[in-house]
């Protein structure tokens, strides 16, 4: 999107609340421990990476050790084997498009879930994304979603005295999507501030009327609307200034999802420290032509995941440069999965548990579940088993990203959750790690935070020395050597730092 397009076309989700809240409310004391103590510096920034229509899993993380079966109930779609980016660990592999994902896990920013989902199904694309971003039940039906209950129970005066002094910038912002979702909807209010079908808004800013109401019903509802008539343009001002005054280093392909990740990238390092972002990647309802049918690693499937994988990487690439890595986590979800079985339109159909990535500087790297099981003779109205329930990681994002000190994550779902190790532990930070180990193409060497430069060597178990040289260190902690010209065998990297030597042992493949 240009930048003048962009500047011309905001729009804030406040102005159109559910329910319009009592603006008389006493102000309460902001909670202690959360990420959202203040938006006057930059902390840390949760994006969600909505993929909607339901997204195939099966063809998107490949048990390797299913291949046989997945060919056999699945042969409209099936990716070719030798296509498959085999991940090294849990034989498991990436859908061909994926090659930064790859790049990521190697470098342990990305974190796989296999297998999440929900009891009782519900194959109805709206219902079970109102279930997805309300966190409810498969029986329940809730008019607020999880995100919009973590702000407001965080600032119990939202929207009454915002921005102010401490909250000058949005609290989160959501990008494409055709408008906002329960996701951001409070108990009492919208929560999130949005640019929503572009070409629909005029270039003027809502005016600010500040009449004087009667003190009745009607006037406390004329207020309030007049309250987020001003909040609108005190948040576009806001906006505008900081995505004036950056732009991505790596730039992104042309595309309505190029243009939200280029927005978003634009606004955090143009200084906003607006916390939580929203980003919708459509299409992935692949009833038919999911792929090519002459090239199983083409169609339409292969163009979201390439979509997917070119917009992630680039954004962290962009993040990288500016040092901003550390404090940002992403975490994708869907609706649904699809159909074990392909249909013969070569697609598939709604189905029930599905993979969730998590990318991030400081995520625990570990692959959680087990491989899916394919059976034999497996029918169409079979189905993945959940092995993980969705709130587990709503309830861990909560708890040990969003917040710190305290679990709040109860309150926002209704009731406890398992939660699993979901970041690094500070000496996993401060030590050095070499992967993938075996090593193919590419030695990669994780550095501790504190190093800055560091001196190497590569020998072979002979004493023989095969590479050394100086490296500096990107802002990602990562170094990465060729290790094209090593032949197969055991080698050791010897590196000199300021605070001393560390010996790696690896194997060349």
């Amino acid at each position: 999107m240009k930048r003048r397009s962009f500047l011309h076309k905001l729009s804030h989700a406040a102005a159109a609340p559910i329910v319009l809240p009592n603006i008389l409310q006493s102000a309460l004391a902001q909670h202690a421990g959360s990420f959202l103590s203040n938006t006057n510096e930059p902390g840390r920034i949760l994006v969600l990476i909505k993929l909607d229509g339901g997204n195939d899993g099966l063809n998107t993380i490949i048990p390797l050790n299913q291949l046989s079966e997945l060919n056999a109930a699945r042969p409209h779609v099936m990716l070719p084997e030798d296509s498959i980016i085999n991940l090294g660990r849990s034989s498991l592999g990436l859908h061909p498009e994926l090659t930064g994902f790859k790049s990521l896990f190697d470098e342990q920013r990305l974190k796989i879930i296999q297998n999440v989902g929900y009891e009782q199904p519900d194959f109805s694309h709206f219902r079970s994304m109102d279930i997805w971003q309300s966190a409810s039940d498969y029986d329940e039906f809730l008019n607020s979603g999880w995100i919009g209950r973590y702000i407001e129970g965080e600032h119990p005066n939202w929207p009454t005295t915002y921005p102010n002094e401490n909250y000058p910038d949005p609290l989160s912002i959501e990008l494409g999507g055709g408008g906002s979702s329960i996701l951001f909807t409070g108990n009492q209010s919208f929560t999130s501030y949005l640019t929503t079908n572009p070409d629909g808004f005029h270039e003027d800013i809502l005016f600010d009327q500040n009449a004087n109401y009667p003190d009745d019903n009607v006037g406390v509802k004329l207020r309030y609307i007049d309250l987020v008539k001003h909040q609108s343009n005190e948040y576009a001002s806001t906006v505008k200034s900081a995505y004036e005054q950056a732009a991505p280093t790596h730039e992104y392909e042309e595309s309505d999802f190029g243009e939200q990740f280029d927005i978003m990238t634009r606004l955090i390092l143009g200084g906003l420290n607006t916390r939580i972002y929203m980003v919708t990647l459509g299409g992935f309802d692949t009833h038919d032509t999911q792929v090519d049918p002459s090239d199983h690693t083409k169609g339409e499937h292969a163009y979201l995941m390439k979509e997917l994988n070119e917009k992630v990487l680039t954004f962290f690439q962009n993040l990288d440069e500016a040092g901003r890595s550390d404090d940002v986590l992403c975490m994708t979800f869907s609706e649904f999965g699809r159909t074990i079985v392909s249909n013969g339109s070569r697609g598939t159909d709604h189905g029930t548990a599905a993979p969730l990535f998590i990318f991030g500087n400081r995520v625990n790297p570990e692959i959680l579940g087990q491989n899916p099981v394919i059976p034999k003779g497996v029918r169409w109205e079979d189905n993945l088993t959940p092995e993980f329930d969705y709130r587990s990681i709503y309830a861990t994002v909560i708890d040990q990203w969003l917040t710190s000190n305290e679990s709040k994550s109860e309150s926002i779902l209704g009731r406890t959750f398992d939660q699993f190790e979901l970041l690094r532990s500070d000496n996993d930070a401060d030590r050095w790690i070499l992967f993938p180990n075996p090593v193919n193409d590419v030695i990669t060497i994780g550095v501790p935070k504190s190093i800055s430069s560091f001196y190497y060597q590569i020998y072979d178990l002979t004493g023989r020395l095969h590479d050394n040289g100086n490296a500096t260190v990107n802002p990602s902690k990562v170094y990465r050597i060729s290790a094209n010209n090593l032949k197969t065998g055991y080698y050791l990297a010897s590196i000199r730092h300021q605070n001393g030597n560390e010996v790696l042992k690896f194997y060349k493949e």
